[in-house]
């Protein structure tokens, strides 16, 4: 009995990923977390901001942010494209059907073309610079987020 409830639950948390019932999460948190993702990506070194007469916030801030060896910097980029990859999916879906080409090529090609904005707009922040290796984590955030959105997406329709 318990193994049927936490399949019961577990197809429920499947099927609330795939596509969650709330219009306002799926249209509202995708856009918030592209403003979010833009501004913690975009945010100049502590000396550039310390340089300016920011506050001591905003230089602490982006003292955390840069206070990582620059490989872990370069893996962060694919959680969060990942997870950019997922609410694309999401911001594009029209009813609970995921296997609409069209809405989901729409999704790749926004977060494809994200991730290729994201990185050149840091050619133009002081003390930034848009990398390849940035871009490969990037895009291998879309593919791969993308890849698991679907087949999750298909495993709940399969069990709806």
């Amino acid at each position: 009995m318990t193994k049927i409830k936490n399949f019961r639950t577990l197809n429920r948390v499947v099927q609330y990923a795939a596509f969650p019932n709330s219009m306002l999460l799926r249209k509202i948190l995708p856009f918030c977390y592209v403003v979010l993702l833009q501004l913690l990506t975009g945010i100049p070194k502590p000396n550039t901001l310390q340089d300016r007469d920011f506050n001591d916030f905003a230089v602490t801030f982006a003292s955390q942010i840069f206070d990582y060896p620059f490989w872990i910097q370069d893996l962060s980029h694919f959680p969060l494209f990942f997870i950019l990859a997922w609410f694309s999916q999401w911001f594009w879906q029209e009813k609970t059907d995921s296997t609409n080409r069209i809405l989901n090529l729409k999704a790749i090609i926004f977060a494809v073309f994200f991730s290729i904005f994201n990185e050149f707009i840091q050619a133009f922040i002081p003390d930034r610079f848009p990398t390849a290796g940035d871009l490969l984590m990037n895009l291998l955030g879309v593919g791969v987020g993308t890849y698991v959105f679907l087949r999750v997406s298909k495993l709940a329709k399969n069990h709806s």
